[in-house]
């Protein structure tokens, strides 16, 4: 997973590329919700803990060369190219589920979150 510099690096590289050869790129906006519950109900390790399974679990479901990154806080920024709208639409309910029904143990506690989604898409 990509931190902020690294994402913002890779986003100017593919900005670049994109525009000379007009594809179509979504960014998709990914925030955990109720995430301040997470870290006032079980403690900020516990918080920290969710934020390292995020990109686990979106790994599995996305293509080697989709981006991914930490984008702030709790969101992570998601960016696919020349991918049609109804198959990245196809990923992220995929994935969106794997989160929602992955369960993290916790110092004998079960933590269960969930993420929305949020999805510029650009098709030149």
């Amino acid at each position: 997973t990509l931190n902020r510099r690294g994402l913002n690096q890779k986003l100017d590289e593919l900005l670049h590329s994109e525009l000379l050869t007009h594809q179509s790129i979504a960014f998709i906006l990914l925030d955990i919700d109720y995430f301040k519950n997470i870290n006032d109900q079980f403690g900020h390790d516990a918080g920290d803990r969710v934020l390292q399974v995020i990109p686990q679990v979106l790994r599995q479901h996305l293509r080697d060369y989709d981006i991914m990154g930490r984008y702030g806080g709790e969101e992570f920024l998601l960016v696919f190219t020349d991918t049609p709208l109804i198959s990245i639409q196809h990923i992220l309910e995929r994935c969106r589920h794997a989160i929602e029904d992955n369960k993290l143990e916790y110092q004998g506690k079960l933590i269960q979150f969930t993420a929305s989604f949020g999805v510029y898409f650009s098709h030149n």
